[in-house]
């Protein structure tokens, strides 16, 4: 009983930090553009991805299963919290996705990013550990609730290629950051 115990909490905080960690590598990921090419669009990368971390940790703090604030989803206001963070997740994925593809427009100095095999066969070793343990908690224990839905999970996972490679992505130091001119 301690082994199922043990692997339950496990693969709780294991798919907490896949979770957390991907919007941690696009903050990262997005200091570096803002300090590469301060602006309003590097700006609006960064505001996005924190908006998406913090509103992905207010729903952890309060619907964890195991020392969340309600951990039965029973209070009245629950309902306007899923709806509130809902809406506060959409507008950070908005802002981070605007900022990025306008930031991405043709200019010197731009590289395209690089594909190892090494990048792809870690990326490809997260998704495939994810998507084990959310198929096991799925079959075997669809009494857990995690405290974001199946789909939020999946999208976090599915957004490693991505944070991984904005992360990475190369800068070429010998050509200075372009004039942006403001879109906004």
């Amino acid at each position: 009983m301690m082994i199922y115990y043990l692997f339950f909490y496990g693969g709780d905080v294991i798919l907490s930090l896949l979770v957390f960690i991907v919007y941690i590598l696009l903050i990262i990921g997005a200091v570096k553009e803002w300090r590469w090419i301060p602006g309003r669009i590097s700006r609006l990368q960064l505001e996005g991805a924190i908006i998406m971390f913090l509103g992905t940790i207010a729903k952890w703090v309060v619907l964890n299963q195991f020392f969340g604030l309600d951990r039965l989803q029973s209070e009245e206001w629950i309902y306007w919290f899923n709806r509130g963070e809902l809406g506060l997740f959409f507008v950070g994925l908005i802002l981070f996705g605007l900022g990025f593809f306008l930031s991405r427009r043709p200019r010197p100095g731009l590289k395209p990013w690089n594909a190892g095999l090494k990048r792809l066969t870690l990326i490809s070793f997260i998704v495939v550990l994810g998507f084990v343990i959310l198929t096991w908690f799925h079959l075997y224990a669809r009494w857990f609730h995690f405290s974001w839905e199946y789909a939020r999970v999946l999208f976090s996972i599915a957004l490693y290629p991505f944070a991984i490679g904005y992360l990475k992505q190369e800068r070429n130091p010998s050509v200075p950051p372009p004039e942006m001119t403001d879109l906004i």
